[in-house]
């Protein structure tokens, strides 16, 4: 077995968070700013009601999911580093893991801004013209 399976093999759960932790914040903004598109072209082609309120909650589910990765990050943080300087935790032979939990918590944490900014855009501007122009 190589050193790199056994380092798995020692402790697999922190595989399954390392991942949550880096690309949960990502794939939740990239769901929210994609889905906000649907929802608009959706409520101008239909004339649907129910945008504003569908948008915010879209925003304030996805929020929490980016924020989510961020405490996971956090807390897989502490665990991989202990109490070692940066450098050496990212030297280690799980080094990866803490690699991945310290991008999990910027990630994160800017995912969930990102997604609260243009959530609050998205309801504070009209969704659809009248005029055809953009307002």
């Amino acid at each position: 077995m190589s050193r790199r399976a056994s380092v798995l093999a020692a402790d697999p759960r922190g595989v399954g968070a390392a991942a949550f932790a880096a690309l949960g914040g990502p794939l939740a903004w990239v769901v929210h700013f994609m889905g906000s598109y649907v929802l608009v072209a959706l409520a101008c082609t239909t004339g649907w009601e129910g945008l504003g309120a569908t948008l915010a909650a879209a925003t304030v589910m996805l929020a929490i999911v980016a924020g989510a990765t961020t405490i996971v990050g956090l807390r897989g943080w502490r665990r991989t580093r202990a109490p070692q300087r940066l450098d050496a935790a990212l030297n280690e032979p799980r080094g990866w893991r803490a690699f991945l939990m310290l991008s999990g918590i910027v990630l994160g944490a800017l995912s969930a801004f990102t997604i609260v900014l243009q959530g609050l855009s998205a309801l504070l501007v009209p969704a659809c013209s009248q005029s055809g122009v953009i307002p």
